[in-house]
């Protein structure tokens, strides 16, 4: 193995390490929430899409911020501003795929014969809980950067696998915790 490629294995592999506690504590929250999903099967039906989903763009926005800041320097106007620009871009993009997504699999429980939440509640439910995601995700995006420059690693190699189990833990609490606030809340 070449120096670069056990660089990438020591730096991504302790990180994943760790981050495995995080994906078994998202599992643990399906798990407690069974009333949930036994009332409102298609929940069931959207998570998978909706756990993706923030994933995908909360990496493209640490992506785009990671490679701008890496190639024009960390100062702190930077940041803020390519924060902003790729957080906005981020929170857009999140709205608009979280209520399609929100909107399709709710147009398909009636035809696969399963009890689904007020077209409303849904959306509301799918596209705020994602939006918030993103932006935890992006404002993390930074913080992770910037920390793993400061240790000499690589933010390509952290960052990725830290912002995905970020974002599937967060995703998946989030996204429960409104759920049943808005649902299951007399």
């Amino acid at each position: 193995m070449d120096q670069a490629s056990l660089r990438v294995f020591k730096e991504s592999g302790s990180v994943l390490l760790v981050l495995l506690v995080f994906a078994l504590l998202a599992g643990d929250a399906i798990e407690g929430s069974v009333q949930l999903f036994e009332q409102f099967p298609v929940l069931l039906i959207v998570l998978p899409a909706f756990i993706n989903a923030c994933g995908s763009i909360s990496d493209t926005v640490a992506n785009h911020l990671t490679t701008t800041l890496s190639l024009s320097g960390w100062g702190y106007r930077r940041m803020t501003r390519e924060l902003l620009l790729s957080g906005t871009g981020g929170v857009i993009s999140a709205a608009i795929l979280f209520t399609g997504l929100a909107g399709s699999v709710f147009a398909l429980a009636p035809i696969l014969g399963w009890n689904s939440p007020p077209l409303g509640v849904f959306v509301g439910i799918t596209a705020l809980t994602g939006i918030a995601t993103v932006l935890l995700g992006s404002v993390t995006s930074i913080f992770i950067a910037y920390a793993s420059t400061r240790f000499s690693w690589d933010p390509d190699n952290v960052e990725t696998p830290i912002l995905n189990t970020l974002s599937d833990w967060a995703g998946v609490y989030l996204f429960i915790w409104a759920s049943e606030l808005l649902l299951l809340t007399p």
